[in-house]
This record gives structure tokens, sequence and C-alpha cells, in this order.
């Protein structure tokens, strides 16, 4: 399903956020599965408005020194988005309405203004405790995918269930166990109502031969905590004779990670993050990626200090990106 160019921006910087430890709220993708939150806080991963009451942000995109995009998002006093407006040069882009009742999103809808307008919208509905039980994708009024959640006592997604109307095959659903510590033991993914893959949350003792079928995949996380305070995160999905896919995060002393590494099944590094901090903002964070592509961006910050600009350079130093952000508050 194609999205709006300004919803697939705010997701990115969510998704990120959720990698660097910030506690945003929003349907995002990750692995091909829907993970949901039920309330958008902020319009990047850099800074949230928990003391600084933002009611717009209007984010400039530069290129070759020339505005190409210009999205402007609006809040309400609880700091939730409820309009998102994007425009190119040309004046063309999308509108994001998000409506909620008591700070809980209950729809977003997303309209085109190219050739061929579209409309798409998102339909929420809660039980008793607020959960999310229930989501309805629509294309032009047409039902596109429904996706159900049936959650436990102790307030963790038991079951979800997918349904495409046109690709069928896409149609499943997943169960999930947990531990009593409230982790994840094991989650199995069922297409067409046949077992289709496992994951099993258990790490086994080092040396130890892992036998996986090939329906399976072991997942196994490993935390250490440094003398100083760092720490360390490494999350491995063994598919046996595929080999293991491993993900490893840094943290400094203040929780903020540092690292952000992904390696294939092979062992080979893939991607690797780096981040620098001052007074706790995020000021540079670079990116190196396979046969040794890298890009580095820098933000800066300021009245509030709250993110005022940003930029990204590509490994010849050569900006290829370039960002302002305008700020108005509830006074």
């Amino acid at each position: 399903m194609s999205r709006n160019f300004s919803l697939t921006i705010l997701i990115c910087f969510l998704s990120i956020g959720m990698k660097a430890q910030l506690n945003y709220s929003y349907t995002y993708y990750q692995n091909g599965n829907r993970h949901y939150y039920s309330k958008p806080e902020s319009v990047n991963k850099y800074r949230k408005f928990s003391d600084v009451k933002v009611k717009e942000v209007t984010q400039t995109y530069y290129r070759k020194g020339k505005t190409s995009f210009i999205i402007n998002y609006k809040y309400n006093p609880a700091s939730c988005i409820y309009e998102i407006d994007s425009k190119d040069k040309k004046n063309r882009g999308s509108l994001t309405s998000l409506i909620y009742e008591n700070d809980t999103l209950l729809m977003s809808i997303y309209q085109t203004e190219k050739k061929n307008d579209t409309t798409e919208s998102e339909h929420f509905k809660y039980n008793e405790s607020n959960k999310c039980v229930e989501e309805l994708e629509l294309i032009d009024g047409k039902i596109y995918h429904l996706c159900k959640y049936e959650w436990n006592e102790n307030g963790l997604v038991k079951r979800k269930e997918n349904t495409y109307s046109k690709h069928k095959k896409w149609n499943s659903y997943t169960e999930i166990d947990y531990y009593d510590d409230k982790t994840r033991k094991e989650e199995r993914i069922y297409k067409k109502g046949i077992l289709n893959h496992k994951y099993v949350y258990a790490c086994s003792p080092v040396g130890e031969k892992v036998s996986v079928s090939k329906e399976e995949s072991k997942v196994c996380t490993i935390k250490n905590k440094n003398d100083d305070g760092s720490y360390y995160v490494i999350n491995e999905i063994n598919e046996g004779k595929k080999g293991i896919r491993r993900y490893i995060q840094k943290y400094n002393s203040d929780s903020l990670i540092t690292t952000y590494e992904t390696y294939d099944l092979k062992g080979n590094l893939r991607y690797k993050y780096a981040y620098q901090y001052d007074n706790q903002k995020l000021v540079k964070e670079e990116l190196y990626g396979i046969h040794k592509r890298h890009s580095t961006d820098y933000f800066i910050y300021g009245a509030d200090n709250l993110l005022s600009a940003s930029y990204r350079l590509n490994k010849r130093c050569k900006k290829i990106r370039d960002y302002s952000y305008v700020y108005s508050k509830y006074e």
C-alpha cells in the first residue's frame, strides 16, 4: 500500500526513534509486522514536546539551495498530531487528518492531490482497557486490510490476525506466548491455517549446537552492563543452516544509543549507525552501509532546545539534504 511522502517521513522518523529508545507512539512497520501504539507524540526522533507545548511545526526540505518540499504538522494541546499537510515546489502534495477521542486515535484519513487522486483511511477500535482490537484500512471506500488484536490479562498481544482483500496469500494470524516476566517466549505465524514459521525466544548455552528446522527460528537477546553504566544489547535470530542474523545496540550511561549494527546471515556487517550527543541531544548521526557507502547527518538546535535544522552529507562530503524547522507554541 503506497503512502504519502509526509506520512512516510513521519513513520521513518518514529521507527528510528524506537531504535534510539525514545518513547514514541504510532502505527509503524518493522520486518513486515505491524506494531501498534496508540498516541502519536512528536514529529521527529530528536525532541519530545513534554516541556514545550508546540502546536505547529513547519519542515522545509531544500535541494541544491532551493525549496523542494514543505511539510506542516499541527498538534493538539495533548501533543498529538492531528494534521499533516505536504506540498512540493509545484504546490502538489497530500493531506493527512488524524481524529481523536480523549487523545486516543480513532481515525486517520490520507488524501492525495495528484492526477489520480485517492483517499486512504485507517479506522481503530478499542476494548475497555483502551487497547486496540481492530484496525481497518480503506482505499477509496473499499476495504483493503483488516487487522484484529487479542490481548491477554497482562495487557500483551496474544493473537493478531491480518486479512487483505486482494492478496489472499497475505491472510495470516500470529499467536504469541510469554514467559512469566512478560518477555516473549514463542511466536507462531500461520498462513491459511497452516504453520508457516515459528520464532522461539530462548538462548542456548555457549558451545551447544543448535538444530533449527526450516519453519523455525531461534531468537536470543543478550544484555550486558559495563562498570561505567553503559551497556549493550545483542539480538540474534538463528535460522539454522542459513546462518544467524545479528543486531547489536550499544548505549552510553545516559541510556542513549551510540551505535547500531546489523549483520547478514553470513556474519557480514550490512549497516552501522553511529550517534554523537551534546548535552544529551543528538548532534551527529553516521551511516555506514554495504560497499562502504555512508552518509552523515548533522542536527542543530535553537530556542527551547528544539531541532532547528539538519543536513546530510554523502561520502564525498557533498550536501544532499537540507532541512529547517519552524515552530509555533501554545502560550
